[in-house]
């Protein structure tokens, strides 16, 4: 039985998963990839059920194991299959890779058919190697950590990392309840403190900035005007990371946040 070609119809498309209320980074995309493609045998579309062995592969070298999957749905010639080769950061570390892929019937236990030519990897799995950063953890970079809105009247806790600069982006309505404030800081193990603040409000805004000890409570920032003030404050703690509590005017309209760092 011949099998004489193998195309991509979308790709090769990276699977992420996603769950209601709970963050991706909580959990991981993993390193799966979609293979789908379309197989003609003895110059048609193949119908049944087929074992594929992929291979991936560099310019002039493949890597192992190979990743077989047996008994694959083949309709009017097209199919679909996850393949994962594992986190070896060598795998996909910028250089173009390509994939050897091996078909038999799904009923044969016989020698695979070897197609020709290998497909080309799209960059897309590529994006995997944005957990480590080409062998840096991401976590070491600036990211958004949290953002999200604070009711009038309440508070919200934020944490910081040590040895961290930070930089808080606020908007509680601007201009007539507050503004936009940016708030840069850093944190050394023992205080959390202020370094710049840049306020675009209706300019009666009382707007402070300070460092805080480890062990004291301290305000870090306030702004707006009248009875809608907003303020940033660290809580005393003896050690570990360092809290920020967010507040929001109780007369007030409720205060966005977001948290870099």
């Amino acid at each position: 039985m011949r099998r004489t070609a193998i195309t991509m119809l979308a790709g090769i498309l990276v699977l992420t998963l996603w769950a209601s209320g709970v963050r991706s980074a909580e959990i991981p995309m993993g390193t799966a990839f979609t293979y789908q493609g379309r197989l003609i045998d003895d110059g048609s579309p193949a119908n049944g059920t087929y074992d594929f062995r992929f291979v991936l592969c560099g310019s002039d070298f493949c890597f192992g194991p190979p990743i077989v999957k047996e008994d694959v749905e083949v309709t009017a010639g097209l199919f679909t299959v996850v393949v994962d080769f594992g986190g070896d950061p060598e795998h996909f570390n910028g250089e173009a890779r390509w994939l050897e892929v091996h078909v038999r019937p799904g009923d044969s236990t016989g020698d695979f058919t070897v197609l020709d030519p290998m497909q080309e990897l799209t960059p897309t799995p590529y994006a995997l190697n944005a957990d480590t950063l080409d062998g840096l953890q991401a976590d070491s970079f600036t990211q958004i950590r949290a953002q999200g809105m604070v009711a009038a009247g309440n508070t919200v806790t934020l944490t910081i990392p040590h040895y961290r600069s930070w930089t808080l982006e606020l908007s509680s309505g601007w201009p007539h309840w507050g503004g936009v404030c940016f708030v840069h800081g850093f944190e050394n193990d023992r205080n959390v403190a202020v370094t710049s603040i840049q306020y675009n409000g209706n300019g009666t805004s009382a707007v402070s900035g300070a460092a805080c000890h480890e062990s004291t409570s301290t305000p870090l920032v306030t702004f707006g005007w009248g009875s809608f003030i907003y303020s940033v404050q660290c809580p005393g703690e003896a050690s570990g990371d360092h809290n920020i509590t967010l507040t929001a005017a109780g007369a007030g309209v409720e205060l966005v946040y977001r948290l870099i760092y």
